[in-house]
């Protein structure tokens, strides 16, 4: 049943998880899939989130993930300097901004079961977005002048913003607003790492105001962080010699079903 591991509580009553051997799994394979993501391989966000929050609950999944989120940013920096689009991130961050700040209100007041809820909507969301892509019905967006625009940046930011936020799954405005500027993959890449370090550092003071942060639990998590530098090489490699398609659909499988499982337990 949903929100089975800590329904009926708020954000403003601790939910507590315990260090099992299925909670290191998960969060050392969740390691490994952010530095591939990190790296450039697209569509792992939802998965990476469903997959802890299937192991704890999910406001603990949350805030055990964002501090490994921040090691695979500066990862993936390294492994893509020089390729930031400086002026682009700046495009994108007014909007971040906002929206990282009205979905950090409504963390506050979410309950573990509600957050997974919204977890699985952008789960399905996002997994149709890249469904529409692989199958050529995508709109014809990523050429448009005006998703292109300052204006459209700043839109693309406050959604990346507010799905950011609530589900670590920013990946598909900002990728809609990237692919408009025509950007090589490895400057794609590259861009997205710097907008991506901004906004969870923007997410920070919310989450620790909404109490996701549990000390002891990052702590003890904490080596399976040695885990994203090499996928994150391994997906800087990866991006530019495997085919995208059948690798895409295998992660559209894995985020429906994980969606699934996530509403079952």
């Amino acid at each position: 049943m949903l929100g089975g591991r800590g329904a009926g509580r708020s954000y403003h009553e601790p939910v507590e998880a315990e260090i099992t051997v299925t909670v290191v799994t998960a969060v050392a394979a969740a390691s490994f899939l952010i530095g591939l993501a990190k790296g450039g391989l697209p569509g792992l966000g939802p998965v990476i989130t469903v997959l802890v929050a299937l192991a704890v609950p999910a406001t603990v999944a949350l805030g055990v993930l964002l501090p490994l989120l921040m090691v695979g940013d500066v990862a993936a920096l390294w492994a893509l300097r020089g390729h930031v689009e400086r002026s682009i991130v700046t495009t994108l961050l007014p909007g971040a901004v906002v929206g990282v700040g009205l979905a950090s209100m409504v963390l506050t007041s979410l309950s573990p079961e509600a957050l997974e809820v919204g977890i699985v909507v952008v789960v399905l969301l996002f997994a149709a977005y890249r469904a529409a892509v692989l199958s050529g019905r995508e709109p014809g967006l990523g050429v448009s002048r005006a998703v292109a625009s300052n204006a459209g940046g700043t839109a693309a930011g406050f959604a990346a913003g507010i799905t950011s936020t609530v589900a670590h799954s920013g990946g598909p405005p900002i990728a809609i607003h990237l692919l408009a500027h025509n950007l090589a993959p490895i400057r794609f890449a590259g861009t997205s790492a710097g907008i991506f370090w901004a906004v969870n550092w923007l997410k920070v003071p919310g989450y620790a105001v909404a109490g996701l942060f549990d000390l002891d639990l990052l702590q003890g998590l904490a080596p399976t962080a040695l885990l994203i530098p090499p996928g994150v090489l391994l997906g800087r490699w990866a991006v530019r010699r495997l085919p995208a398609r059948p690798f895409e659909v295998l992660v559209l499988i894995g985020m429906v079903v994980g969606a699934g499982l996530l509403l079952a337990t």
